[in-house]
């Protein structure tokens, strides 16, 4: 079971084989084990390990005791000027329950193509402050380094939880399927735009 963590995931086969590829915990090992790739020059991570440890240890015990992996994971330049990689996903599968963070190009844009961006995207990102610019290439949406980063954790690291959650609340099911997105997003606005996580300075 993939989730994916963009506001319109595009995702493929390839994703699932490689969410896949993680092997489950040892008996008695800590969780969540931490896996770190280095991203290439093109990308970078706004976030740290500790920076998402100290989101997680904000959250009710019960909600995260079965992660058992959080992966800071590669991404080629090929698949992600192609669309074929989310901001982030969860998944779970052969003892593995894990959130997936994928790196940022180091721009700092989002590309949005020659049409305008609709403004329910506009809308969307709004909380983090990014700024729209044009150019020959079309519209993008520029963050600076410190919108990433709460952008990181207060919306994708809490939405890949919320699937977390979700996912132990029943058997799967086509209408399942189709509000998880919905319940992932909810429970994000839950935990932090209500006050109950807050972010190191």
């Amino acid at each position: 079971m993939v989730h994916g963590g963009r506001r319109w995931p595009k995702l493929t086969e390839g994703l699932h084989g490689r969410a896949h590829s993680l092997q489950a915990p040892a008996p008695g090992q800590a969780v969540p084990i931490f896996r770190c790739d280095n991203p290439s020059r093109a990308f970078f991570f706004p976030v740290t390990p500790d920076e998402v440890r100290t989101v997680l240890a904000q959250l009710p015990a019960s909600h995260v005791e079965r992660l058992t992996h959080v992966w800071f994971r590669r991404v080629s330049t090929r698949a992600y000027d192609e669309g074929n990689v989310p901001f982030a996903e969860f998944v779970r599968g052969s003892g593995v329950a894990a959130i997936i963070l994928y790196p940022w190009p180091v721009d700092r844009l989002l590309y949005f193509g020659r049409q305008s961006v609709p403004p329910a995207i506009l809308r969307f990102y709004r909380p983090w402050a990014p700024t729209l610019v044009s150019d020959e290439r079309g519209h993008f949406l520029c963050f600076t380094a410190e919108g990433l980063r709460r952008f990181y954790l207060e919306h994708l690291l809490l939405h890949e939880v919320g699937h977390l959650v979700d996912s132990w609340r029943g058997a799967r099911s086509r209408g399942r399927v189709r509000r998880a997105e919905s319940f992932a997003d909810d429970y994000a606005v839950q935990w932090f735009a209500r006050g109950r996580v807050e972010l190191a300075p």
